[in-house]
């Protein structure tokens, strides 16, 4: 199959929201969420009102087929304290794709991998509880 990649900043991800939403409908303790929610969601820690300060360069990389969403990859760059300074390292948020696009999900992660080697990057992390969507919960952990 053949899917085109878009990069869109956050101001972007309303446009994401029906795909979201379809993904997560059957999954349990996930609930539909609005444009308004969605933006704001994801832009703030599951824990507290405050905006995720230790994460920069967020980014959402975009699968379309025939100009429909079919996945999306959230992306975000940590600077993680440590006693001998600062180690630059990528986050994944949140990856979903469309059920029989698999090959769609995994050119989002090649595309993520791509990035964070550009930047540098020695360490990846996917799906910290700290950086996971306010509104999606798995009752797994």
């Amino acid at each position: 199959m053949v899917f085109d990649l878009e990069h869109w900043s956050l101001d972007e991800t309303k446009g994401l929201v029906d795909f979201y939403n379809a993904q997560t409908a059957d999954l349990p303790y996930c609930h539909a969420v609005d444009a308004e929610a969605f933006d704001w969601g994801i832009r703030h820690p599951r824990y507290h009102e405050g905006l995720h300060e230790d994460l920069s360069e967020e980014e959402i990389i975009v699968a379309k087929r025939d100009g429909d969403v079919v996945g999306f990859i959230h992306l975000a760059d940590e600077i993680e304290s440590h006693d001998n300074g600062q180690s630059p390292g990528g986050i994944i948020r949140y990856l979903s794709y469309a059920p029989g696009c698999r090959d769609a999900g995994q050119m989002l992660m090649d595309a993520a991998e791509e990035r964070f080697r550009g930047r540098g990057f020695k360490r990846i992390y996917a799906f910290l509880k700290n950086y996971i969507y306010r509104f999606y919960v798995l009752g797994y952990g």
